[in-house]
């Protein structure tokens, strides 16, 4: 090998050295670059861990639901948060390293339970178990658990929420429903909630709400009262009928007229009246409280209530009727007062005809019977409907001829004759009243000091 080219092959040597301490030197740049990087990811993945153990820490130890962490394989309490040592008086030193089980703070068949779905699908959840603390008071509770791996080891993290409260208040609440069930089944009103099919939107106008109240308002329960007082049995479902096809005979617009007052009353109605035909043909009338259920401006429910006031109804038609019967009679009374004698008939006439348009009667008499003397007359008479009295018929006859009639009268409050055939035969009444139409009549005694001076008749045709 000659000098020149043992020169040029040390210069290209060196060239290749050169390009090599070039490469050495960028590699050393990248290195310190993705050192530094490394350097700073570290960083930020410790400060991240530190802030997750904290907010862990945090959680862990401040939250008002009891933790516990456990181990998976023997079940051994490993750590435990303040709020559980707090509630069930036990300090973390005391439970750490031991099973719940051993203090009794756990049923051991609930602890079997839970323990058996976490090791056959690694996690239970919202189970209710009962908890016992140091003084054996009873907490119900709910909890969650589940199996972790960190590393090469297993936990067992399980949270426990106290609902011993919302326990009592459902306690409270359903003992409280039974009663009020059971108030409304035994009233004596009958109760029954109805149910619109949908919530009717209280900016509708007010026949618009009334119809949909009308056609869409289904009952949803009712109390055997209800159902009574429509002629139907206890068991008798009357789901999904509205109120005009519960309510029997009763015309469409009276219920009508009945939701009208009731949104009239914003939707709060008091002691309304009606008068209905119920399924066995009866004339009953109703006292009807309704009180709407709403919630965000809609009417979702319906409840009302109803009593039956037929007896009282009647017993105060009865005395409104007693009032102006004895008001009546007292008037027509006072007329009499220093009467002049030519007036008198006219206002005994007068007098009848007031009576029977009173009582809704066709004609109406008086007869004036003697007994002393033996004979009876009619006397005075006032017609309707063309009933006519023959002038003949107001002669004496014999008292006599109305056989044991004649001492009814003396011994009975009044005497009520159905038909003209109980009047007794061959007698001047009997012909009278066959003449003149009469299907049936009332005879009043007329006393005075308690002798009988006649009868006062009032009849029908």
């Amino acid at each position: 090998m000659n000098e020149t080219q043992h020169d040029l092959e040390i210069s290209e040597l060196n060239e290749k050295l050169t390009l090599a301490n070039e490469e050495l030197k960028i590699n050393n740049e990248e290195l310190e670059i993705y050192k530094a990087q490394l350097e700073e990811l570290v960083t930020i993945r410790t400060q991240e861990l530190k802030r997750s153990e904290e907010k862990f820490s945090n959680v862990f130890h401040h939250s008002p639901c009891f933790i516990i962490v456990s181990s998976a394989v023997r079940g051994m309490i490993i750590e435990i948060n303040e709020a559980f040592t707090k509630k069930f008086g036990y300090t973390a030193e005391e439970l750490t390293g031991k099973l719940l089980t051993d203090f009794n703070i756990v049923e051991k068949s609930q602890y079997k339970k839970v323990n058996n779905l976490i090791h056959s699908q690694g996690y239970y959840s919202n189970q209710e178990i009962a908890f016992f603390t140091r003084e054996k008071k009873k907490l119900y509770c709910l909890a969650s658990g589940e199996k972790v791996t960190i590393g090469p080891h297993e936990f067992i993290i399980e949270t426990i929420s106290d609902i011993t409260e919302l326990k009592n208040i459902e306690e409270r609440l359903s003992l409280t429903e039974i009663r009020f069930s059971n108030f409304i089944e035994q009233s004596t009103e009958g109760v029954a909630y109805f149910r619109p099919q949908k919530p009717i939107d209280l900016s509708l106008p007010l026949l618009s709400q009334a119809k949909k109240l009308l056609n869409e308002c289904l009952l949803a329960e009712c109390n055997n009262a209800f159902r009574n007082m429509y002629g139907y049995e206890s068991d008798h479902s009357l789901s999904d009928m509205t109120m005009l096809e519960i309510s029997g005979e009763i015309l469409e617009d009276d219920v009508m007229a009945l939701f009208t007052q009731f949104i009239q009353s914003n939707y709060k109605l008091i002691n309304y009246q009606t008068n209905e035909i119920s399924h066995d043909g009866t004339q009953v009338y109703f006292i009807h409280n309704l009180i709407g259920v709403i919630q965000s401006r809609k009417l979702v429910g319906l409840w009302s209530s109803r009593r039956n006031i037929t007896d009282l109804k009647k017993a105060e038609d009865s005395l409104k009727y007693k009032n102006s019967l004895e008001n009546l009679i007292a008037d027509i009374s006072t007329r009499f007062f220093n009467l002049s004698p030519e007036l008198l008939d006219e206002n005994i006439e007068n007098a009848l005809h007031e009576i029977c348009t009173f009582i809704h009667a066709d004609s109406g008499f008086l007869i004036d019977i003697r007994f002393s003397e033996g004979y009876y007359r009619l006397t005075h008479s006032w017609t309707d409907n063309n009933i006519i009295y023959d002038p003949q018929y107001f002669k004496r006859a014999p008292l006599d001829e109305l056989h044991e009639w004649s001492e009814q009268i003396n011994n009975v409050d009044y005497l009520l004759v159905n038909s003209p055939s109980d009047v007794p035969d061959k007698s001047y009444l009997k012909q009278s009243f066959a003449n003149s139409g009469v299907a049936s009549m009332i005879l009043i005694p007329i006393r005075f000091q308690g002798n009988v001076l006649g009868v006062m008749g009032l009849s029908t045709v």
